[in-house]
């Protein structure tokens, strides 16, 4: 069925493979951050995109583990550790950028 669409509609075969191709670029970057940057690297580049969106919904640290691939005890250490440097400030669960220079040598 998929190759008779193919065939018979070049169009929809430049859109799957453009969107094939997007995934899987998107996952070898995901591969490649979860293989050569700290949790802490990788959860400040994280804050920085949710800093960015206009809408910026309530993420629980479970919730950022699995965007992460790690647990939720790593994301509260790296939270810590965000914070213990001066980068970031958590209060009433939410997370604020409180020092961009220290912030963003953790999320480069």
């Amino acid at each position: 069925m998929l190759r008779g669409l193919i065939i018979s509609h070049p169009q929809f075969a430049q859109k799957v493979l453009g969107n094939f191709g997007r995934m899987l670029r998107g996952m070898v970057h995901k591969v490649s951050e979860m293989a050569f940057y700290q949790v802490t690297h990788r959860l400040a580049r994280l804050i920085a995109e949710m800093s960015e969106e206009k809408s910026t919904p309530h993420w629980t640290q479970e919730q950022l583990a699995a965007r992460l691939g790690t647990v939720r005890e790593v994301v509260a250490r790296s939270l810590k550790e965000l914070e213990r440097s001066g980068a970031i400030k958590i209060e009433d669960r939410r997370i604020q950028i409180v020092d961009n220079e220290i912030f963003s040598q953790w999320s480069s």
